[in-house]
């Protein structure tokens, strides 16, 4: 079995057309093992290129999404891990 196969059967829940379309984009994008590229890192500006990430333009747009007690903990935490 290759490895698009593989991945096609692992996300068979998907139509066929589209799992082999998610298939072969992962190939495309993962490096394979063996190949210079394999262990290189790439650079946020690159990823960010790849990704199609965008900065977000309202702040609000965040706001709920998580209870402000859940973020005054994580805030908490990160502080107590520090002096530890």
């Amino acid at each position: 079995m290759d490895r698009i196969e593989e991945i096609e059967s692992a996300i068979e829940g998907l139509a066929p057309d589209e799992r082999s379309r998610i298939a072969k984009w992962i190939c495309e994008l993962a490096p394979q093992p063996g190949t210079p590229d394999f262990f290189s890192a790439k650079g946020i500006e690159e990823l960010i290129s790849e990704q199609g990430i965008h900065t977000i333009d309202d702040i609000g747009t965040l706001a709920g999404a998580i209870p402000d007690e859940d973020v005054d903990e994580f805030v908490a935490e990160i502080y107590r891990d520090r002096v530890a």
